[in-house]
Formats: structure tokens, C-alpha cells, sequence
């Protein structure tokens, strides 16, 4: 009688699992939709860039340039296709720039943030056109602030001291586009 209580036993537990084991399934579509986004922002903030030619303290002598190394940093968050780039170009809205000298600027390396960060595009001798200051910026963010991103240096180079005014003053407006390449 123990033998065939064992053997019930055998049989009835193998049964009792495969009752356990079965599943109900069902199927649904999600819709995923990934928007290309092109944002910039100039940081730390909105206060001027001071570039200031001193005067000699040596007669014979002249200073001929002035610079702000990191003056402003540009901070994006790009979207795009595979295989599609952006830049950043900068060019001069208003003003111009004194007689006798030329206007720089130049982005350096990333720094921080994530994705395929752009290049520097070299020093740009900024004018009233577009001119390309970060090149090859594909899927990115380069963190917020001051110190991420890529710092922008801006000189003042005199040219041509027979061409300056030295009563000539004033302030240039300059602007900074994301473009699709």
C-alpha cells in the first residue's frame, strides 16, 4: 500500500506544477516619437564684455591687443538625425568695431556634458556675416553654466595705430546661431 501511495504521490505533483505554469499573454504597440531639439544658451549671463586697450607706460611702446580668455560660455542640447551635424556660427548684429582694429573670437575644447560634442572652429575675425565658431556638434548636451560647454575668448587686435580714435567708444552686439549643417 506504501508503494502505491509513493507512486500517486510522483504523478500527482508533476500535474499539479504544469497547472501553475500556465500563462496568459496579450500584445500592445507603443508609439515612441523623438523630437529633434536646437537649443543654445550664453552663460553666465547677460552683463557686457569689457575689452580695454591700457595705455603704454613706456614712450615708444603700445599695447596692440586685449583679450578675455572665457569671457562666456556657449551651452547646447542637440537632437539630430544619425549621421546629420550642426554648428554654431556668431557674426556681429549691431555696432561696429573701432577703425583700426578687428574684433576676435574663438570657442575652445568641450567642456563636461555628454554626446558628440562640437570642435573649435579656430580664431574668427567676426564681421557682419555668419562664420562657423563650433563645428560637428551631432547628439549632445554640454551641462548648464559657466565653466561647461566651450568658452569663448574675444581680443581686441589694433591693426592699424595710424587709423585709431582714441574718443572712439561703443558697444558691438554679437550673436550666436545653432544651425543644421
Amino acid at each position: 500500500m506504501k508503494f502505491l501511495l509513493l507512486i500517486f504521490f510522483w504523478v500527482s505533483v508533476p500535474k499539479l506544477l504544469l497547472a501553475q505554469a500556465v500563462v496568459a499573454q496579450g500584445s500592445t504597440n507603443v508609439g515612441i516619437t523623438l523630437p529633434s531639439i536646437a537649443l543654445l544658451d550664453i552663460e553666465p549671463n547677460n552683463s557686457a564684455v569689457l575689452l580695454e586697450l591700457k595705455a603704454p607706460t613706456e614712450a615708444g611702446t603700445f599695447l596692440k591687443s586685449t583679450q578675455q580668455t572665457n569671457a562666456k560660455w556657449i551651452n547646447y542640447s542637440s537632437a539630430v538625425a544619425s549621421g546629420k551635424y550642426r554648428s554654431v556660427t556668431v557674426q556681429i548684429e549691431y555696432g561696429s568695431v573701432p577703425t583700426g582694429t578687428i574684433l576676435k573670437a574663438q570657442a575652445s575644447a568641450a567642456s563636461g556634458g555628454r554626446g558628440i560634442l562640437g570642435v573649435s572652429g579656430g580664431t574668427i575675425n567676426l564681421s557682419n556675416s555668419p562664420q562657423r565658431i563650433i563645428l560637428n556638434i551631432g547628439g549632445a548636451v554640454t551641462g548648464n553654466g559657466a565653466n561647461y560647454g566651450h568658452g569663448i575668448t574675444y581680443t581686441l587686435e589694433v591693426t592699424n595705430v595710424g587709423l585709431l580714435d582714441f574718443n572712439t567708444s561703443g558697444t558691438v552686439g554679437i550673436i550666436y546661431t545653432l544651425i543644421d549643417n
